[in-house]
């Protein structure tokens, strides 16, 4: 159950940030510019056996032609909700950011991967 635990205290810390980011496969019926797609990447090494540690990654995505500065600006919002802090007993470390260019799916966005560490203390 680790992992379904750690997944659902995740999702419930970015469904109360107030940002518009939604788990990756999920379809929301408008697409604000910009937007999250989170996935997170347990890598299943914890203090214990109740714990999880991993990656949640984030792709940014923006309108073709807005610049840098929005994506920036978001994965700024995103620092200020999670580096450093404990939520939902989950600890975030230090982000990156990295653009990645033209999504493929809609050639009018490009996409920027935030990325972050977490330690998921909590499961059981």
């Amino acid at each position: 159950m680790k992992y379904s635990n750690a997944f659902r205290a995740l999702s419930d810390i970015f469904e109360t940030s107030g940002l518009a980011i939604w788990p990756r496969d999920v379809v929301p019926t408008t697409r604000p510019s910009p937007y999250g797609e989170v996935t997170f990447i347990p890598n299943g090494k914890g203090v214990d056996l109740n714990s999880v540690s991993g990656l949640v990654m984030i792709d940014i995505i923006i309108s073709a032609g807005d610049g840098p500065a929005v994506a920036h600006a978001f994965a700024d919002t995103l620092d200020t909700y999670l580096v450093k802090k404990s939520l939902n007993g989950t600890q975030f470390w230090n982000s990156s950011l990295a653009p990645r260019g033209v999504l493929k799916s809609d050639p009018t966005r490009s996409v920027y991967e935030y990325s972050l560490p977490f330690k998921y203390f909590g499961a059981s």
